[in-house]
């Protein structure tokens, strides 16, 4: 068994369900190393449990074939660095981590990384170079890259066509130390695109749709386009600007990008001005059905045109 082959199936142990599998494993001692900001990822802990099973059931067993190697640095961030030398200096074939500081700090290792838990949007923090094609020596699963929800709305709502509103559960405890971390990040002298992003993503775990949680994920975006300016970023400014302060003034913001070849953008304006303007929102929405590529979003945009155009029962 190949160390790449190894990697493939501790990937699969590691972020998703069991499936057997039969592993070539004579003569071969493979050495698995975990790093996490809190207690160490023992090999009896919940998670590493469930790795452990699902990695002995494609034929590694630790003390025969395979070694488990945790470490954590107990709430110092300082301390991982360090740490991920030990591992590297023992030889890992590998290492499991949690969080978006551990990734980042073994991301230099050349270790191949499989990133588990809390990795936050890898793409947007430059961890990878895209989901289809990371690059680089890191893999593994994220759970709030936007390219992801947005495809879970897609198919939330072909699932559900009248489905107006999604609720999402968050850990209470999980939030909170978010925030304790986004302050300490906070207290350097630079503040950078990535502190702003994580504020915005803070605000959003927000279920109450307030006038404070929208004034200030407006003021952060303007902030965010300060840093660094993009298309994107400008559209969901656009979108936190409607929420904040009406349509209207959304309208006139939204018009001054004047991203024509963008759907995103045509969507975007098409719902301002329903319900203002149905026919420029009719307008903007078949711009926006021309111009989309893939089915689910195309999808997406009929059903809007259909409930402009089709009578109420």
């Amino acid at each position: 068994m190949k160390r790449r082959e190894f990697l493939g199936l501790l990937g699969g142990a590691a972020l998703t369900a069991p499936r057997m599998a039969a592993a070539q494993t004579q003569g071969r001692i493979f050495h698995l190393g975990t790093m996490t900001p809190v207690a160490p990822m023992a090999e009896g802990s919940p998670f590493g449990k469930i790795v452990v099973k699902a990695l002995a059931q494609r034929g590694y067993s630790i003390g025969q074939n395979l070694t488990w190697d945790a470490r954590g640095s107990m709430g110092d961030l300082a301390k991982i660095p360090a740490m991920l030398d030990e591992l590297k200096s023992r030889g890992v074939d590998a290492i499991i981590v949690i969080g978006y500081p551990t990734a980042l700090a073994a991301k230099p290792t050349g270790i191949p990384i499989i990133g588990a838990i809390g990795l936050g949007d890898p793409v947007e923090t430059r961890l990878i170079d895209s989901l289809a094609h990371p690059g680089g020596n890191i893999t593994g699963i994220s759970d709030v890259a936007t390219t992801l929800s947005t495809k879970r709305l897609q198919l939330l709502k072909e699932m559900s066509p009248k489905l107006q509103k999604v609720a999402m559960l968050w850990n209470k405890d999980l939030i909170a130390r978010g925030e304790h971390y986004l302050n300490m990040a906070s207290q350097g002298d630079q503040l950078t695109k990535y502190h702003v992003e994580a504020a915005i993503a803070y605000w959003h775990t927000h279920q109450e749709d307030t006038a404070e949680k929208w004034e200030s994920i407006l003021q952060l975006y303007n902030k965010l386009l300060q840093l660094e300016y993009s298309p994107m970023a400008a559209l969901n400014r656009t979108y936190a600007l409607a929420k904040a302060n009406g349509k209207a003034e959304a309208i006139i913001e939204a018009e001054k990008l004047k991203l024509s070849d963008n759907h995103l953008y045509h969507s975007l304006l098409g719902n301002l001005y329903t319900n203002v303007d149905d026919t420029k929102a009719l307008l903007h929405f078949n711009k926006a059905l021309k111009l989309a590529r893939s089915q689910a979003d195309k999808s997406a945009i009929t059903k809007n045109i259909q409930a402009l155009t089709l009578p109420e029962k």
